[in-house]
């Protein structure tokens, strides 16, 4: 529950005496380990909103105190030696409210509701989707805005009114994931949304999922997901761009995947096909094909790239 703590333990993942030890959460160094240089630091993690709450022993265990709805997602622990391994923890911050599930198809509006999370005069709220605020609004200064929206994605098709309700219209399934309400008063309260998005050729039968050993190469293969000759292609992974085609202007790009940690480690040919080369155990996880036409249609692969 959200103001507990949490600790997540290496367990039989045993850190040597000369090894290194990385969290992560996000995508992002939060706290560190150098046994052998007897280095010890969580305040990586102060950038990523973990200020004054994170705690790493000698173990290599990481607790986390007075937790937030914001601090749910996926933790991994990399131990960097001879052989690189790894330890996935998935962890859910539950608010007082408590988490509202959405299902809804692409391109229809759905509406994520306050309902009984009472907005104040003098509140302040923000809407989150992954790590981004994408909406806020302050109240006594009558300030409603979605602009930060645009960035993530959701360039006009964001509307907040006074009682807090987010409306997304003509959903994509790149929506999908946990958005989170944050209201700031005296007493700091917020409340989880899962919104699903399902494509027109839905989520079951499009599920694939992949597994590849850490150092070997893998292709993404859209099969008998045909890309037309005027269609726009993109490859997200973790609410970001990585790649992109344009096949009417003959573009193709991997540079957005730079930022994501994948420099100069992606392939994207005319076909659609995303090769991910020299794979780490931090690229595991959920990459979206979205087909940009007429009709708008995805395909989603899972992918766990084990240590050695």
């Amino acid at each position: 529950m959200k103001g507990d703590s949490v600790t997540l333990n290496p367990d039989d993942t045993k850190i040597p005496e000369e090894d290194t030890a990385q969290w992560w959460f996000d995508n992002k160094i939060i706290a560190y380990m150098n046994k052998g240089a007897n280095i010890i630091s969580t305040s990586e993690g102060d950038d990523a909103g973990f200020k004054d709450r994170l705690k790493l022993d000698q173990t290599g265990s990481l607790t986390i105190t007075n937790t937030r709805t914001t601090d749910s997602g996926l933790y991994k622990l990399l131990i960097k030696s001879k052989i690189e391994t790894s330890k996935t923890f998935n962890v859910t911050v539950r608010g007082v409210f408590g988490v509202e599930k959405y299902d809804v198809m692409e391109r229809d509006s759905v509406t994520l509701n306050p309902d009984d999370t009472k907005i104040s005069e003098d509140d302040t709220i923000l809407w989150w989707f992954g790590d981004k605020i994408i909406a806020r609004m302050k109240k006594a200064a009558n300030i409603i805005s979605t602009s930060e929206g645009d960035d993530a994605g959701f360039k006009d098709r964001l509307k907040l009114d006074q009682t807090g309700s987010l409306t997304i219209t003509n959903t994509r399934t790149t929506d999908s994931g946990l958005y989170k309400l944050l209201i700031k008063s005296k007493i700091e309260t917020s409340k989880i949304f899962n919104v699903t998005v399902r494509g027109v050729f839905g989520v079951e039968k499009y599920y694939v999922t992949v597994s590849v050993m850490k150092g070997d190469s893998v292709t993404l293969n859209p099969d008998d997901t045909k890309i037309p000759e005027e269609d726009t292609a993109q490859w997200w992974f973790d609410n970001k761009i990585i790649a992109h085609m344009n096949k009417g202007a003959n573009i193709i790009s991997t540079s957005e995947g730079d930022d994501a940690g994948f420099k100069d480690r992606l392939k994207l040919d005319q076909t659609g096909s995303l090769t991910i080369t020299n794979t780490r155990t931090t690229d595991s996880g959920l990459y979206k094909l979205l087909i940009k036409s007429k009709i708008e249609t995805s395909k989603t692969f899972n992918v766990t790239v084990r240590g050695e």
